[in-house]
Parts: structure tokens; sequence; C-alpha cells
């Protein structure tokens, strides 16, 4: 993993640690591109 993407990574890890509604969407976004 390069240097940007491992940021990335991390500051979605933030994210979704500060604000549990973000993490619930992202979930469901993600349920629903593994079910399509």
């Amino acid at each position: 993993m390069d240097p940007k993407t491992r940021l990335l990574a991390i500051r979605l890890m933030e994210n979704l640690r500060k604000n549990p509604a973000y993490a619930q969407t992202l979930g469901v976004q993600v349920t629903l591109k593994r079910s399509a």
C-alpha cells in the first residue's frame, strides 16, 4: 500500500469512529455493491 492510500484509509477510519451514521451509510453501500 502506498503512503497516499494509507493516509486515505486512516482518514476514513477516523471519520467512521467520529460519525457512526456515516459508517452505517457506508456499510449499506458496501452491502448493495456486494449483492449487486
